[in-house]
């Protein structure tokens, strides 16, 4: 037994009532804290996921005990144990519906997997629910999956074969990272019932950028958990779901392009952002204030417009970099973001919208942070310190007029 432990817990339920995560992931995340440092002592990382069906977290320490995680998690519930029970939620005036299942990976060797008995006579739970479900996992999978390549497995055989079939197909397009339709996250959750999990080898990966920039990206960007096996230099991908006869294929390269930014950030030359005032202009997450955020894109359009014309790599290396933290940290900021690049399609319709000609011309990764920064104006003003109603005489700063030039300015010169 080695001497670090590695547990990765998920837990899925009905849909739960809730729509402040962050608050209940905060309220759990204390509580899990509190219960496991009574039993483990020398805690490395603990890392916590909460959405609409799915509650997981993944926990590291340095110790050869092995603790009782199934007790950890009764005493954090209370009495939301692990059992089929209708729990009353008198703030939303509805019931939290039962756990389902939960799937415990210790050293991504031994797994633990058990299906509750959903039969319930609750006329609360939906008809399809009351019939009695038998599910037998597959433990072979379980045991043998980090052997192999993007190894697939799940509970349900026609599902395994239809991602299977999907994946495979995918991975051969784009050599990278095997990507879900366009749907948001939470669309995806309540598309289909049970987890599945995907196995990616960084072997596969055909990038000079490093595991930690790749798993950093990626997991903030489209919200999904990692858990890296140091043995096998693997990465653990869960999905909260797959939608299970539809995967658009438009959607596919959305990962690739954005780790094809990344690359060409990370393997540009070192002197091209030497220039310190435009190197802090950049840095739109160290501004505490969306408020501030904004005024930073403006100083930026500034710095576009004196560059423009010498048509130096420094400005594509902006560009790119602004498009990157721009999507990076809106989509963190606001849910309505989650899962959301846009196509060509919506890329056209919003230059129509401007009387623009360009349509299919325009390289979508390159301005979609700057569409998608006019295609929420309102709602982004609305979110300024002062709460004001975004009209047009409480715009003081001329915002909107400021941002659109930094798209005309973008699109002038086909950057």
């Amino acid at each position: 037994m080695t001497n670090k432990n590695i547990y990765f817990f998920e837990i899925i339920t009905e849909e739960l009532p809730i729509t402040d995560f962050r608050s209940i992931k905060k309220t759990l995340e204390k509580k899990l804290i509190i219960n496991i440092q009574k039993i483990v002592k020398n805690l490395i990382t603990f890392t916590l996921y909460v959405s609409i069906r799915r509650i997981t977290f993944i926990l590291r320490y340095k110790s050869k005990d092995i603790i009782d995680l199934k007790k950890i998690i009764e005493n954090v519930f209370e009495n939301t144990k692990f059992n089929t029970n209708m729990r009353w939620n008198a703030n939303k005036n509805t019931f939290i519906r039962p756990l389902k299942s939960y799937i415990l990976l210790h050293n991504d060797l031994h797994v633990k997997h058990k299906l509750f008995d959903i039969n319930s006579t609750e006329n609360t739970i939906p008809i399809k629910y009351k019939k009695k479900i038998y599910i037998k996992p597959n433990i072979r999978h379980y045991k043998q999956f980090l052997q192999h390549k993007c190894k697939i497995f799940c509970d349900i055989k026609d599902r395994k074969r239809i991602l299977k079939k999907n994946i495979l197909k995918y991975r051969k397009k784009i050599d990278a990272i095997p990507i879900i339709n366009k749907l948001t996250i939470e669309n995806i959750a309540n598309s289909f019932e049970y987890p599945s999990f995907i196995i990616l080898n960084f072997e596969n990966f055909k990038y000079q950028l490093p595991n930690k920039i790749i798993i950093k990206i990626i997991s903030q960007y489209f919200c999904v958990p990692f858990i890296k096996n140091q043995k096998v230099h693997s990465a653990l991908l869960v999905l909260d779901a797959i939608k299970k006869k539809h995967i658009d294929k438009e959607y596919t390269a959305a990962i690739k392009n954005k780790l094809n930014d990344l690359e060409k950030l990370y393997t540009a030359e070192k002197n091209t952002l030497k220039n310190k005032s435009i190197k802090n202009v950049i840095k739109i997450t160290d501004e505490p204030s969306l408020y501030n955020k904004i005024k930073n894109l403006i100083l930026l359009s500034k710095k576009i417009k004196k560059l423009t014309f010498t048509k130096s790599n420094e400005l594509n290396k902006c560009i790119i970099t602004l498009q990157l933290e721009s999507l990076t940290r809106f989509h963190n900021e606001f849910p309505e973001f989650h899962g959301l690049l846009l196509t060509k399609k919506h890329i056209s319709k919003i230059l129509n919208d401007y009387n623009r000609s360009l349509q299919n011309k325009i390289p979508q990764t390159r301005i979609g942070a700057i569409l998608l920064l006019i295609n929420n104006l309102d709602h982004i003003i609305h979110t300024f310190d002062n709460q004001e109603e975004p009209t047009a005489k409480k715009d003081p700063h001329n915002f909107k007029k400021k941002i659109l030039i930094i798209i005309k300015t973008i699109l002038k010169h086909k950057i």
